[in-house]
């Protein structure tokens, strides 16, 4: 009831101000065009003015004339932005705001002075719901409680004392001595052992062992068909068995193998002979061949009589 008394009064008020100021400004329909929950944007055409090509000074009214109508005044007035502007020879006010309007509709109380005629004007701005609202994401959970820190001393490193240089001692100076007569410098001579007989040497050990790998290998399957010689194989069913080798013949077979097994080893006992040969008799030749080289150094490094 009060509500309705307070607008009633606004109203009155209003239609005193407007028979006293026949020719001021007025507030045609507004056209709003954010929604609820957004900043507010606003278009309100200002209409009946004295002389349209001056601007409409506009301003928000003051405070008492929303405590005479008995409402508060909107938070979000408090950052409103009014601006007029001129198109086609009509004035238009347009009004923003930085806070988002949270309400369905908006009173909005405006002081007009158009030509020194001020006069005050109501406007109420209706607002519809957002129909592709944002979703907002979800709080994040609150941080549990660290315990309290107690900062710790840190403890004085003991610095053990640095060690005393120790003396540099010098060598003594060894005293030279010229020869009455200088022998001529010996000549650069090549490495003893060259390096082409090691390769061989190197080369010679690792066809032995493959020979002896080789070897084994081939005593290895000798002694498995030896073994499947030796074992009597059965007969299919329905085979006619074959009548038993005479002993004569079976101690013939095993004498055969036994030497096929002995030329075998001694094949590769001669290998291994003639390998460990060649490698004495090449040992022999580098040692002559350093012999007869330091002969020839320590003969020319002697002097004549």
């Amino acid at each position: 009831m009060a509500h309705r008394l307070s607008q009633f009064l606004t109203g009155s008020l209003l239609a005193v101000l407007a028979l006293t100021h026949v020719r001021a400004a007025e507030l045609a329909e507004a056209r709003v065009s954010s929604h609820i929950g957004q900043q507010l944007v606003a278009d309100i055409e200002l209409v009946g003015i004295d002389n349209p090509a001056e601007k409409v000074a506009v301003r928000l009214a003051h405070p008492d004339v929303y405590r005479g109508a008995n409402l508060l005044i909107p938070e979000v007035l408090s950052n409103v932005s009014l601006s007029v502007m001129q198109r086609d020879g009509r004035q238009f006010l347009h009004v923003t705001s930085l806070m988002p309007v949270d309400a369905d509709h908006l009173h909005l109380y405006l002081e007009l002075d158009d030509g020194g005629h001020k006069v005050v004007r109501l406007s109420t701005l209706w607002l519809t719901p957002n129909p592709a609202p944002v979703s907002r994401p979800p709080p994040e959970p609150a941080a549990p409680a660290l315990p309290a820190f107690k900062p710790v001393a840190p403890r004085a490193q003991v610095v053990p004392p640095a060690a005393p240089p120790r003396p540099i001692r010098m060598p003594a100076p060894v005293p030279v001595t010229e020869p009455a007569s200088k022998p001529p410098a010996p000549a650069a001579c090549a490495p003893v052992a060259p390096l082409n007989e090691e390769k061989a040497c190197i080369a010679l050990g690792a066809k032995n062992a493959a020979l002896r790998e080789k070897i084994g290998q081939l005593e290895h399957k000798v002694t498995v068909l030896g073994t499947l010689a030796r074992a009597p194989q059965a007969p299919p069913p329905g085979a006619i068995k074959p009548k038993p080798a005479p002993k004569k013949q079976a101690e013939a077979d095993k004498g055969g193998w036994r030497w096929v097994v002995a030329g075998i080893v001694g094949a590769v006992l001669a290998a291994l002979a003639g390998g460990g040969l060649f490698v004495y008799r090449r040992n022999k030749a580098i040692k002559a061949k350093e012999t007869a080289l330091r002969g020839g150094i320590k003969s020319r490094l002697m002097p004549g009589p």
